[in-house]
């Protein structure tokens, strides 16, 4: 597994800004966290939950330096704990709110 924290210099207030993604040994999305520049969530998707608009990949995620060839996206690896932590606070956000 591989997790990555992706960020998307852009103007557009109602794109993703913040990707998080873990990727199995073949390099496809498992999870995916999307977030606005504001911090909102934008959506998340797994293989079996999908919420607002994030869908997982079709296409093997590059890596962190292939992706950061691209002035547009700083990418960094993140740790599993990092990306749990994440997924863990948005699902139970959203699903089990205050």
């Amino acid at each position: 597994m591989r997790y990555i924290k992706v960020i998307w210099q852009h103007i557009f207030e109602d794109e993703p800004y913040a990707f998080y993604s873990e990727t199995d040994a073949n390099a496809y999305e498992t999870p995916k966290i999307e977030f606005l520049k504001d911090g909102t969530l934008l959506g998340f998707a797994s293989g079996d939950l999908t919420w607002g608009d994030a869908m997982l990949s079709d296409q093997m995620i590059p890596s962190v330096s292939e992706i950061n060839e691209d002035d547009a996206f700083d990418a960094i690896e993140i740790t599993a704990q990092e990306f749990e932590n994440i997924w863990i606070g948005i699902y139970h956000n959203r699903f089990y709110p205050d």
